[in-house]
């Protein structure tokens, strides 16, 4: 039974592997001052990143046994610490 729950997640892995994560967009067109202030640079996902982040919401919300909601808790368990250099090990 919960092969079937997480074969849309799993389905996403090679793919994944296979696409960057997205391109950092940063304000090149201001000059950063106060009348003139510079967007703050952000991540612009990717599609198949976008479609796993749906998929992760979308198993949430249809498994809530697995609370997945509490973050700190699920990395904890794991000795993963909230930051970026250890997210990215795991």
């Amino acid at each position: 039974m919960i092969d079937k729950k997480i074969d849309k997640l799993i389905s996403l892995l090679e793919p994944l592997e296979k696409d960057s994560i997205g391109e950092w967009i940063i304000d090149k067109e201001h000059k950063g001052t106060k009348d003139d202030p510079k967007h703050i640079p952000y991540l612009m996902f990717t599609e198949m990143v976008n479609e796993l982040i749906n998929a992760v919401y979308e198993f949430d919300n249809e498994n809530p046994e697995f609370e997945l909601k509490k973050y700190k808790e699920l990395l904890k368990e794991r000795n993963i610490e909230w930051e970026q250099q250890s997210m990215y090990e795991c």
